[in-house]
């Protein structure tokens, strides 16, 4: 059998490492194959090893192009299944998925706006099975009438993201992490704001930030809280000036650095060089991909408790330390990033993420302990597993 994908692999996206990871997941798989419907992203030339494995694919993805350019204006119906992407409101993640479809269809979501009209609800049902990337997503989606739906979380990179070696880049400082394209809804403010009090306490307190948002008009919603200042600037070089807006927030310039767009390939070595990290998302329509790979590289965790988050919190709640919402996250007038609907998002406050940072800089051996319960949480969750059950679905799908 064979699989379509309908948006592209790549490596400095959520949605390329995902389709990424399947497609090679899937190359190994013994009772599918996959296809590509759109060509795999550029910023994967970075990387001639997988630019090469992905070379037939992407050779026969310029054939399948050529035929749907002779039939535009048609819909083209695939002798196999296809695997879609939906955006917020159960919108197309790609327009080629108006045109294209599978003997069956199957679409991944990462829901964080709530508020689904009629018109959404319709358009889910049109398709065979969604794919809830978190239980919370699951959750909504069934509220409002969509049946069709399960859970299937993200996986993780288990033999690049382990516990491993530190060689330390920032001797001597004990490194707080946050990681995430730099939105309002990703909390970096929160994370800011608590790092800078947390350094008037630790002056050894070092924050390491991976923020960069290739998409500079979105970061302007991120002085809504009104806890940071301004927001980063956009460089003549490209991407956003992270230290240069943490500075300006009182953040001295020796305390901070951010590493740029790094490709996922590359960003173990960076988890390693953390102590704790610091995620006090107000929604996640996901499991959180950065959040993922840094337990699994074994840094312990410091994450809000709601939203796609409450997947990563093991039963025990050994394996990270959970921050407390201090209630809904209230509704707010975003820009482009916009969100009709916000139930489920949660607030959680500078001073629980203060007193959390401050419990793991105090003990350390609980650190370690947590770090490790991590490693050991994630490890079930590989590529090769998560992606053996969209094949298993997928199959279903052609009854």
């Amino acid at each position: 059998m064979r699989i379509g994908l309908a948006w592209p692999p790549g490596v400095t996206s959520g949605w390329g490492v995902l389709a990424l990871n399947m497609t090679l997941e899937m190359l190994d798989h013994p009772e599918a194959s996959p296809f590509l419907i759109l060509p795999p992203h550029t910023d994967l030339n970075a990387d001639p090893a997988l630019a090469a494995r992905l070379a037939p694919l992407a050779a026969e993805q310029v054939r399948l192009q050529a035929l749907l350019d002779g039939e535009s204006t048609r819909t083209a119906t695939l002798n196999h299944p296809v695997i879609h992407s939906l955006t917020n409101h159960c919108q197309w993640g790609t327009r080629i998925s108006e045109r294209v479809k599978g003997q069956g269809n199957l679409a991944y979501i990462f829901l964080e706006d709530t508020n689904l009209t009629p018109e959404d609800r319709s358009r889910a049902e049109r398709i065979d099975l969604i794919l809830a990337g978190c239980s919370w997503n699951e959750t909504v989606l069934r509220s409002n009438g969509i049946a069709n739906v399960t859970t299937v979380l993200q996986g993780v990179d288990t033999c690049r993201f382990t516990p491993g070696t530190r060689t330390p880049i920032f001797p001597g400082k004990f490194v707080v992490f946050g990681g995430g394209t730099l939105t309002y809804r990703k909390g970096q403010d929160i994370v800011a704001a608590a790092f800078k009090a947390f350094h008037r306490r630790h002056p050894d307190a070092f924050l390491l930030t991976a923020w960069q948002n290739p998409f500079p008009e979105t970061v302007r919603d991120i002085a809504t809280s009104g806890l940071m200042q301004g927001f980063p600037a956009a460089r003549a070089a490209g991407g956003i000036d992270i230290k240069g807006w943490l500075v300006g927030n009182g953040i001295p310039p020796e305390a901070c650095h951010d590493v740029g767009a790094v490709p996922n390939s590359s960003m173990a070595d960076i988890y390693r060089q953390a102590d704790v990290a610091l995620f006090p998302n107000r929604a996640e329509g996901g499991t959180n991909m950065v959040a993922m790979e840094a337990m699994a590289c074994g840094i312990p965790c410091l994450i809000s408790e709601g939203h796609g988050h409450l997947d990563l919190i093991a039963p025990n709640r050994a394996n990270c330390l959970p921050l407390p919402s201090s209630g809904p996250c209230p509704p707010v007038a975003l820009g482009r990033l916009a969100h009709a609907g916000m139930d489920g998002w949660i607030e959680v406050s500078v001073e629980s993420c203060v007193e959390a940072l401050e419990v793991l800089y105090q003990d350390r051996e609980r650190a370690g302990d947590m770090g490790r319960r991590g490693a050991d949480f994630m490890r079930p969750w590989s590529w090769k597993a998560q992606t053996a059950r969209v094949v298993e679905l997928a199959m279903e799908t052609l009854g």
